[in-house]
């Protein structure tokens, strides 16, 4: 079973993922505006492929929390720090 959260494009421009167990609980805020979103999940995106080419790099602590701390910046900062969490395992 996946889960199936909802990113949600807020009236501000802001993105939040809403849990999709507990209606209007938000997990966390995703990104300030859409072009923050996108900078970092490519960065992500661009690391993962690499990881699925590179045991190695996979198994690197300190490239996966080099990686972490990059795209919490590109999102926007420490106050999006809880969703780009979602993605790493380190």
């Amino acid at each position: 079973m996946l889960e199936s959260d909802a990113l949600c494009l807020l009236a501000d421009g802001t993105l939040c993922v809403y849990d999709h167990e507990v209606a209007d609980r938000v997990l966390c805020v995703a990104a300030p505006d859409q072009s923050s979103l996108i900078s970092a999940l490519s960065d992500m995106d661009a690391f993962f492929e690499r990881c699925g080419d590179d045991d190695d790099l996979a198994d690197d602590e300190s490239a996966n929390v080099q990686t972490r701390e990059k795209c919490t910046t590109l999102v926007g900062g420490s106050d999006y720090a809880g969703f780009v969490q979602l993605f790493f395992w380190a």
